[in-house]
């Protein structure tokens, strides 16, 4: 199993007083969400099943963060929403969590298997009549199970928004409820953590990427090394290498307010240190993480 972060001391950060002056380097955070159930619309299907991406992609991600920090969201047709204005900025990193809490200790099934969460179909009937001109309306939705995340931002605290949102990450506090998808489908987060002296990753070693990064081709061909090098050091009592491929959205087209797209993989195979994968920031105990 992958593991995504070790601390020597993993005790919670004490919560600062918000009237100090922040640090001027940019800080590191990682948080924990999850949800019974979580629904990421794509918006390639209106009609038939509805499907959900399964990965947290970047903009739903920033969307928890502003109602978190207390920022608007979508106030009509052709704005763009306070919080993309405001946080858009963000590099952020996510990578799909197997054990939330104190799962680990109590035996529990893992949430997802290799980066992939257990979807459920559930129907909506409409049967009010405005609702229904041609007939009753029933949409189906391909919906997460047990969907949870551990989550990565790198937060300017200088930033007056930015520390309103570190503050209250920390206290688990939000000014507006966040929810994965739809708002019948709640979220809460936990293990928050400032993670120490973190930095772009200089290279120089092998690596694994702890979180889902971005495919480009040069990308690609490091990632088949890797599979191949991993494969013919296999042993029994190893875990198989795999490979977790989804595209999602990245931000928004200003012109056209719909998404902008990339290719992600999610993988617990190790690169060589050639890999071309840009973007990386490691820490005190040498793991990984790609923020975009």
């Amino acid at each position: 199993m992958q593991t995504l972060l070790s601390f020597d001391a993993p005790q919670p950060v004490p919560i600062e007083d918000l009237s100090g002056t922040p640090p001027a380097a940019p800080t590191l955070v990682s948080f924990d969400v999850r949800a019974d159930f979580g629904f990421l619309r794509k918006p390639d299907v209106n009609d038939g099943l509805s499907l959900s991406y399964n990965l947290l992609h970047r903009p739903a991600l920033l969307g928890l963060l502003g109602a978190v920090a207390g920022l608007g969201g979508y106030a009509g047709r052709g704005q763009r929403p306070e919080y993309w204005h405001k946080l858009g900025h963000l590099r952020v990193g996510v990578a799909p969590l197997a054990y939330a809490g104190a799962e680990t200790a109590t035996g529990s099934r893992p949430r997802h298997e290799r980066g992939s969460f257990a979807k459920t179909v559930i129907e909506y009937t409409n049967t009010v009549g405005y609702a229904n001109a041609d007939g009753t309306w029933i949409l189906r939705e391909s919906t997460l199970i047990r969907p949870a995340y551990r989550c990565f931002v790198l937060l300017n605290r200088a930033n007056p928004v930015e520390e309103i949102l570190y503050q209250r990450l920390h206290r688990q506090e939000a000014e507006f409820l966040p929810y994965l998808g739809k708002n019948e489908f709640a979220l809460s987060w936990d293990n928050v953590q400032k993670i120490p002296e973190a930095r772009p990753f200089a290279g120089g070693r092998d690596f694994e990427v702890v979180s889902a990064f971005r495919k480009t081709e040069r990308v690609s061909d490091a990632v088949a090394r890797a599979v191949g090098l991993r494969a013919a050091r296999q042993t029994s009592a190893a875990e198989p290498p795999f490979l977790h491929f989804e595209r999602l959205p990245v931000g928004f087209d200003e012109h056209l307010m719909q998404y902008r797209y990339a290719d992600f993989v999610f993988s617990n195979v190790r690169f060589q240190a050639d890999a071309p994968i840009e973007n990386l920031y490691e820490w005190q105990d040498s793991q990984v993480v790609q923020l975009h």
